[in-house]
């Protein structure tokens, strides 16, 4: 073989030899360029978080350690509703009415229209001649009773005014006597305040004006007088919206009991002496004796 065909045969050698070098190059890189197949990964939601036990909470708030406070709402009751009752069919007639939001301090005058008696009852009483009759409520102009297994109301009638009758007889035939009449007596004073009330008695006095009991400092120290009215004998005798009547014919109003003595003093004391305070404060004396009352039925009207 010549020369130049050993060279001929060596080039393709050569060649041949490149070309297996390359491709077996080329199949390594190949085979480290392929992607791994990885499995995907889920993304794991959090745990709720759990709420801690009232036991571990609480021991927060007895420490307190910034010394807070918890101001609580002030929550504005409802008015209730008034309840109504079957009015009453026993004898009985409401005077006036010391109506008070504690029921323990209210009082009412109630008269037996069958022998006239005046009875001042709080709640819990019994009524006189009727003892299966219990107070149950006072309020302003009415009064609940519990009259056995019902409960009816007796009601402040203000138009039922006490005009006073009087009955004309003949004169019997007989001779004249020469001799004059004895005087007639003074009027008393309940007959003088039933003039000035135009005959509405001792409930037209208690329906001039709205009586409630006084406190200062968690004691009572009288009864309290607002929405006079100008016809009543309060004005009258000069008594004004906020005045607080602190004694009564020289008993000191200041407990519950000692309301009495104003409504007896209305009905059947001889005169009203009365130490009042303003509502400004201020001290004075009321006084309504039989002189001041003449001067009023005479002109003061």
């Amino acid at each position: 073989m010549s020369i130049l065909g050993m060279r001929i045969v060596n080039l393709l050698l050569f060649v041949l030899s490149c070309f297996l070098v390359a491709n077996i190059i080329s199949r390594v890189g190949a085979f480290g360029l392929i992607p791994v197949d990885v499995p995907s990964v889920r993304m794991v939601a959090p745990a709720p978080h759990a709420a801690r036990p009232w036991s571990k909470r609480k021991l927060i708030l007895d420490r307190n350690l910034f010394g807070a406070q918890i101001v609580a709402e002030e929550v504005i009751p409802e008015p209730e509703p008034e309840e109504t009752f079957q009015k009453t069919k026993l004898p009985l007639r409401l005077l006036g009415t010391v109506a008070s939001d504690d029921q323990v301090v209210a009082s009412a005058a109630i008269e037996n229209t069958q022998d006239r008696l005046h009875q001042v009852v709080r709640v819990g009483h019994s009524l006189t001649k009727f003892a299966n009759v219990v107070v149950a409520r006072i309020d302003r102009g009415r009064v609940v009773l519990q009259n056995g297994a019902q409960r009816e109301e007796l009601l402040l009638d203000t138009d039922a005014a006490q005009t006073p009758v009087v009955s004309v007889s003949r004169r019997s035939p007989r001779a004249t006597s020469s001799r004059r009449a004895p005087k007639a007596a003074a009027p008393s004073l309940a007959a003088r305040l039933g003039e000035m009330t135009n005959g509405g008695g001792a409930t037209s006095i208690f329906s001039g004006a709205r009586i409630l009991p006084k406190y200062d400092g968690g004691k009572m120290t009288g009864i309290e007088l607002n929405q006079i009215k100008s016809d009543s004998l309060f004005k009258k005798v000069g008594l004004k919206n906020g005045d607080v009547i602190n004694t009564i014919n020289g008993v000191r109003i200041d407990n519950p009991s000692a309301q009495r003595e104003l409504l007896e003093a209305f009905t059947s004391a001889s005169e009203l002496v009365a130490e009042v305070t303003s509502a400004d404060g201020t001290k004075r004396q009321v006084k309504a004796d039989a002189a001041l009352l003449s001067s009023m039925m005479s002109g003061g009207r």
